[in-house]
């Protein structure tokens, strides 16, 4: 099972999540790549993720990082 996002959708949980919680907060949304650096996985189901819209420099790979983020500023 694929993994896709819509943007009015993501639009509007993001809206929502802003108005819920503060701001300056890390939520991790269950994405790694602890078993291979640079393959990103789902940890619910294992499934390699086909997310390719990561913003300037990210992920960034050359630090001990390997759970992808949501940051709210």
């Amino acid at each position: 099972m694929k993994r896709h996002l819509n943007n009015k959708i993501v639009f509007h949980w993001k809206a929502s999540l802003y108005s819920l919680v503060p701001f300056d907060f890390h939520y991790w949304i269950g994405l790694n790549d602890v078993a291979q650096t640079g393959v990103w996985v789902w940890q619910d189901s294992f499934e390699v993720a086909d997310y390719t819209s990561w913003g300037t420099g990210e992920p960034l790979t050359d630090l001990d990082y390997h759970c992808a983020l949501l940051v709210l500023f």
